[in-house]
């Protein structure tokens, strides 16, 4: 039975081994750069598929249980615990494993790697290389079609901070599958839906040249490459394997008009299945390769740059006398051979293209293409389906015309509009506009239920005129943005602000606010010092916020100001409204303008006026009464426009029935009540209300209803409508829209057409792919929509639109944010230099001093607090040891370091001496060696031997027989821990031979009776056990590192008189000891007092001591509130009584400790008051403005009527009458 198990357990290690390299090469791929995938096979991409379907379900899933149930902090506290209890369980299956072979792969640190191999050619000599899983051949990746090309990329170390590849990802971001698209499932290539033939394929085709036989390298195209695919192969050795290469091609026979080859051909080169993958990457890399797939399989061609060329020259069509032209190009660009990275980024280039198709009933091609025309250097083309793409819609596309002679990775954007004409209509024209990212796999897109045939072929309805139909193209193509190359500053002049978390809302409000260059001055000119803090100050984070938005090249960080505002970190992950934080921000800053130059700029630019007026009908009597504001509130919900939320805003309301007036004299009239506008501000901002209370899910909802605005807004239309017989006529209320597209830290150029319709809102309507089934059209809703809009009046345009420039900027502020700049400057300059050296910490006996005993109990040491050092790598430690003698004063002769090491219970000790030989490596090479765990730091234990007078000494010759021993002194009565000194022992001699010695170390009489114990460990529970006096170092297991805490024999008199009268019960005590804050509920923020607990103490333990602290008699009316780690607020459940076994239970959340409680002092006891409900009412009464709450408590079970009752003795009614 034991010899199946064994075999089974070896059979079982062997498969984990292999499962855990695939899952490492896996996380490897992930984890670094993405690279096209277009020579992989169909089986990668499904599987890919499969992966995005199945997380995407995973995340609606994750979504659908955070809904209004868990906040997002919990969730992800959640989260990070399912990590740790896999990661636990793996480490055990690891343990359980280990006896049957298993050996878990080591951590690969990627600085060592990147450091290592500047010497790497196609022999592969070094570890990282000739062990790297993606490239072995039992690997199951090949198996997903993954070319030897794909793998070498994925395999290579990609440092993100140097070149990235000029290898564009659309084919692995957008395959071409239908959930892929989502909701926008009808634009599709067209090819997608053919049962293309074989001829179909070669007319699709275009011819190549035939490349050249020899591949020539230069020595200019391999230093040009990045750092990082150089230490893939040195140039000699690159050009040796090149050699070869031309050798075996110059042989193999060139067939196809193409000089292909299989990846397998050139196994003859003896470079080795890794060798031929990273010589392929790298020509491929130089453009002197391009990977194809050829009858299936993965092949590779010479590149030939005369192919790669577009044809130039304009194809036109025949001129009919009437009717469209049929090919109209509006500011047509001359065709270049420019690809998209080239294109000019100021504007997009624009043309319509109008393609005239005469007898257009009689086509009998499943498929028709239109002339090619050209936008922006490229040939496109329309392509149409007649008849349809198997279904009953015209179906057209948007087409790439030169798709099969552009070069491998070619890939272009374009926003475009396919239209088929209405004759007789120019409105009824039928138009759909989309974008697309074009590439190899999808070189065309649009849409294959464009309009139903039905309508397209009756001649009533003025598609078709004269079996003439006319279909127009406008394609505006633009500039690929990469993400994290993407320079905005470069690009646009600006620089966009870095997302807190939820801080987009703020983001808005910043940018616009900062592009009011009238106002970006007058916050310029507040008043602010040198000695203010941005972070507890407004004025002068706003000033710093707007000074790096005009000077700074790259994207800022808004989290000074927001300090500046009183929030913490989760602050900024909580979605503030914005009309709230612009009054706030506005208030605050009006405020400190006062007394200054600015006085009054916030006023001048923001402030209106209207007039509330109440007016009866039947008598003379108006109440009017006149408001200031800074901002208008617009409802969007039934309305479709800006004028429309105005006319809501102006409406007159009739106050008559049960709701009349009370008109002074009058008495109760009929009225009229509304609002007119007295004047508006130069600066106009209104707040689109997009959310609304749900009283049914108990929150805010978004609207997301289409809500168009002008980018002209004329508020003086219909003989101004909304405004107010006291407004001034002269002045002309004429606006325009003031604004930008800001996407966080990307700022881009945007067309305004399309930038307005973005933020619409509303539904867009989409028919079905497969209208056959289901002719019922699919709408998606809009969720990007604006939420403020800011307007500027022409006449003060010219005053607002101003210059501004440092000379409107403090010196002192000049001068700060330079030095900060600089500063910045150091530290990116210091982490780009990091991977060039290695920090040193050296901890001392003077360090274990300071320490022990006042910030730690357990082990000897922490290291964040000792010196450290910053060598380079290369630095011989023997010249290191200089560096330690001018700084500690010790001379390099008298010094000896020693390596820590984690031990297996979690401690980290003194492990051993460093060699000579390892003192003359360098000090790069010896932190590899000595430090397993794959830390970029070094840390040491530095021994110092001390003379009679208290002078260095040469520390003694160690032999196997000596351990270096550290000592702890505890004292019961001061209940005190410290540290006093170490020495070496024999491990043949006992602990009853030092006592004397420690006695003088401690300061005791040489024969005071003195117990030793040895601290094992503390994690997750203290160790601390005695030592046997009489028995032998070596038979304790004693070795070096380990330390000893010793005391005077206590005595059965100090065990009733000490609360812990022996060392393990006092670091027993200190191992639990927990200091807890406590604050009253009702005030969070602020502290109230302390005190010093157990980890162990029970909830009772917990409420007998609060109660006692707070002097109220029955602990039972003690109810605590825990505290949410993430968000720093009370959790929104208080602990129930007795629900919380030990004190730990009730300060863990998640992963997390807290030391923070809150308290509530009841008048009923708890378990009475958890037996009812608490409602809180709020009583509206008719006679009087204010809403007064009344709480109110009844048993569970209670019913309404019994609400009513109870509320009848707190409230006095007017009638009988009561409505809730």
């Amino acid at each position: 039975m034991d010899d199946s198990i064994r075999v089974f357990g070896k059979a079982l290690a062997s498969f984990c081994n292999d499962l855990q390299r695939s899952c490492d090469a896996l996380k490897q791929s992930v984890d670094r750069r993405p690279i096209p995938l277009d020579s992989a096979s169909s089986t990668f991409v499904q599987c890919l598929n499969r992966r995005v379907s199945s997380t995407s379900s995973d995340l609606n899933m994750l979504e659908s249980m955070s809904f209004g149930t868990v906040s997002f902090e919990e969730l992800l506290g959640y989260c990070n615990e399912v990590y740790k209890k896999n990661q636990s369980d793996l480490a055990e299956l690891e343990d359980r494993l280990g006896s049957f072979g298993y050996v878990p792969e080591p951590d690969i640190d990627e600085e060592d790697v990147a450091s290592d191999n500047s010497n790497v050619g196609l022999g592969f000599e070094l570890k990282m290389v000739d062990a790297d899983p993606l490239l072995e051949d039992s690997l199951s990746l090949k198996d997903l079609g993954l070319s030897d090309v794909c793998l070498a990329t994925i395999a290579s170390e990609a440092n993100k901070n140097v070149d990235s590849l000029d290898i564009s990802v659309p084919e692995l971001m957008n395959p071409c599958n239908e959930n892929q698209h989502g909701m926008k499932g009808q634009y599709r290539p067209a090819t997608k839906f053919l049962d293309v033939t074989a001829g179909e394929v070669e007319d699709d085709l275009k011819s190549v040249g035939v490349p050249q036989s020899v591949i020539n390298i230069s020595k200019d195209d391999y230093e040009n490459l990045p750092s990082y695919m150089k230490t893939l192969a040195s140039w000699e050795d690159l050009l040796a394997a090149v050699e070869k290469m031309n050798s075996i091609m110059s042989q193999k026979k060139i067939t196809n008009g193409g000089s292909f080859f299989h990846q397998d051909d050139l196994a003859s080169m003896d470079l080795g299945h890794k060798g031929r993958s990273y010589l392929l990457l790298l020509l491929l890399r130089m453009n002197h390769l391009v990977v194809e797939t050829v009858d299936g399989l993965i092949s590779y061609r010479q590149e030939d740059e005369e192919i790669l060329v577009p044809h130039s020259g304009l194809v036109e069509g025949p001129q009919p006398l009437y009717g469209p032209q049929p090919m109209e190009i509006v500011a047509a660009q001359p065709e270049t051979a420019s690809t998209v990275e080239n294109q000019p980024v100021d504007e997009p280039q624009t043309s319509r293209f109008t393609w005239t198709i005469e007898n257009f009933s009689r086509l009998n091609t499943k498929k028709h293409y239109s002339e090619v025309f050209v936008v922006g250097g490229f040939k496109w083309r329309v392509l149409i389906f007649p008849k349809g793409n198997n279904c009953d819609y015209l179906s057209m596309y948007l087409d790439v015309a030169d798709s099969a002679t552009l070069p491998y990775g070619w890939t272009r954007y374009a926003q475009f509009s396919l239209a088929v004409v209405n004759q007789f209509h120019g409105k009824l024209t039928m138009r759909k506009e989309t974008q697309h990212q074009f590439n190899a796999r999808e070189s065309d897109w649009g849409f294959t239920s464009f309009m139903p045939l039905s309508e397209l072929y009756d001649p009533s309805r003025g598609y078709v005129v004269n079996d003439t139909c006319f279909v127009e193209a406008e394609v505006a193509v633009r500039r690929i943005i990469d993400y994290w190359t993407y320079d905005s500053k470069k690009e646009t002049g600006y620089v966009g602000l870095k997302n807190q978390g939820a801080t987009c809302y703020m983001n808005s409000l910043l940018q616009t606010l900062y592009h009011i260059p009238y106002f970006r001055k007058a916050v310029y000119h507040m008043p602010t010092t040198e000695n203010d803090m941005p972070s507890g100050s407004i004025p002068l984070a706003l000033q710093s916020l707007f000074y790096k938005l005009q000077y700074n090249d790259t994207s800022v960080a808004t989290k000074e100001l927001t300090k500046s505002f009183g929030w913490d970190t989760y602050d900024s992950f909580m979605q503030h409204d914005v009309q709230e934080l612009n009054r706030v921000l506005c208030e605050k800053l009006e405020d400190k303008m006062k007394g200054t130059v600015v006085e009054g700029t916030i006023q001048q630019l923001f402030e209106g006026h209207h007039m509330n007026y109440i007016e009866c009908i039947n008598v003379d009597f108006k109440s009017t009464r006149k408001e200031s504001f800074y901002d208008l509130q617009l409802d969007v919900k039934g309305c479709q426009d800006v004028y429309a939320s105005f006319d809501k805003y102006v409406e007159v309301e009739r106050l008559e029935g049960d709701n009349k007036y009370h008109a002074e004299e009058h008495g109760l009239q009929d009225a009229k009540k509304g609002v007119l506008f007295i004047d508006f501000p130069p600066v106009l901002q209104l707040q689109l209300k997009r959310f609304e209370y749900d009283f049914m899910r108990d929150t805010m909802v978004k609207i997301n209803d289409r809500y168009e605005f002008p980018l002209e807004l004329d508020l003086d239309r219909e003989d101004g409508k909304y405004l107010s017989p006291e407004a001034d006529k002269s002045v002309r209320n004429l606006y325009t829209l003031h604004g930008f597209k800001f996407d966080d830290e990307r700022v881009t150029k945007e067309d305004m057409k399309r930038a307005l319709e973005e933020q619409y809102g509303g539904e867009e309507e989409l028919p079905q792919t497969n209208p056959g089934f289901n002719n019922t059209p699919f709408k998606f809703t809009k969720y990007s929509n604006a939420y403020m809009l800011v307007y500027i009046r022409e006449s003060d345009k010219e005053k607002i639109i101003c210059d501004v420039d440092e000379k409107d900027i403090a010196e002192h502020l000049r001068i700060r944010l330079k030095k900060e700049q600089e500063e910045k400057e150091d530290k990116r300059r210091y982490k780009a230099q990091a991977h060039l050296y290695t920090i040193i910490k050296v901890a001392r006996d003077e360090d274990l001093v300071e320490q022990i005993g006042k910030d730690i109990y357990f082990d000897l040491v922490d290291h964040e607090r000792v010196r450290s050092f910053r060598i380079q790598k290369q630095m011989p430690f023997n010249l290191f040891k200089e560096e330690v003698a001018k700084e500690f004063g010790i001379p390099v002769q008298f010094q000896r370091f020693w390596i820590w090491a984690k031990r297996q219970n979690h401690t980290y000790r003194p492990n051993r001496p460093l060699t000579p030989q390892e003192e003359a490596q360098s000090v790069g090479h010896l932190r590899e060696v000595s430090n397993k765990a794959n830390n970029a730091e070094l840390k040491l234990f530095l021994e110092i031997e001390l003379g009679l007078d208290r002078t260095p000494i040469s520390p003694p010759d160690k032999t196997k027989e000596d351990i270096l021993l550290f000592f702890k002194l505890y004292d019961p009565e001061k209940e005190e821990l410290r540290y006093v000194g170490r020495f070496f022992v024999k491990s043949s001699s006992k602990p009853i031979e030092i006592l004397t010695k420690l006695n003088q170390m401690a300061g005791f009489a040489p024969d005071e009776e003195i117990e030793l114990y040895e601290e094992i460990k503390f994690e997750p529970s203290v160790m601390c056990e005695r030592l046997d006096k009489r028995a032998s170092f070596r038979s304790s297991q004693i070795e070096d590192g380990d330390i000893v805490c010793f005391q005077k024999s206590p005595s059965q008199e100090s065990e009733q008189q000490f609360r812990y009268p022996v060392a393990p019960s006092f670091l027993e005590y200190v191992h639990n000891r927990q200091i807890v804050h406590f604050r009253s509920l009702e005030r969070p923020k602020e502290e109230d007092f302390c005190l010093e607990l157990s980890k162990l103490h029970t909830y009772d333990d917990v409420v007998d001591r609060v109660a006692h602290r707070l002097g109220v008699n029955d602990p039972s009316k003690i109810r605590l509130t825990p505290h949410n780690c993430y968000s720093q607020q009370p959790k929104p459940h208080p602990i129930k009584y007795r629900a919380a076994d030990r004190l730990l239970d009730m300060l863990v959340h998640y992963n997390q400790t807290s030391d923070i409680l809150y308290y509530e002092v009841l008048d009923i006891p708890l378990p009475e008051l958890q037996c009812l409900k608490t409602l809180k009412v709020a009583f509206h009464n008719v006679t009087k403005d204010e809403v007064v709450i009344h709480n109110i408590r009844l048993p569970r079970q209670s019913t309404v009527g019994n609400v009513l009752d109870e509320l009848k003795t707190k409230v006095e009614f007017v009638s009988s009458r009561c409505r809730t």
